[in-house]
């Protein structure tokens, strides 16, 4: 996520804090979302678009898209195997941020 690899409950929660200790709120937009059930895994693909406001108080937006590839328990829950977002822009409304892997503070 955000050109980070973690993997373990402990590793993700720690790499989510951290991305959204900078941000007051975010409300996040799913769109056109495709899944495709193949026995006990499936794969998922949403367009996302969020808005929110950075702690300093300027307004943000990111456009993005998630790859989810989930898996079904012997307990016949489903759980993401694998999550993956690409970012096609994160920084202010008006679409004129600079490249969004250099200003992840929203300054």
């Amino acid at each position: 996520m955000l050109g980070s690899s973690v993997r373990g409950r402990d590793a993700i929660l720690a790499h989510f804090r951290k991305l959204v200790s900078g941000v007051r709120w975010v409300i996040q937009h799913a769109n056109n979302g495709i899944v495709e059930l193949d026995g006990d895994a499936a794969r998922g693909r949403w367009l996302i678009v969020e808005y929110l406001q950075w702690q300093h108080g300027a307004g943000g937006e990111n456009i993005a898209r998630y790859r989810d590839d989930c898996a079904r328990g012997a307990d016949g829950k489903w759980r993401f195997a694998r999550r993956e977002l690409h970012v096609t822009h994160l920084g202010s409304p008006d679409l004129s941020a600079v490249e969004w892997k250099r200003d992840l503070s929203g300054t």
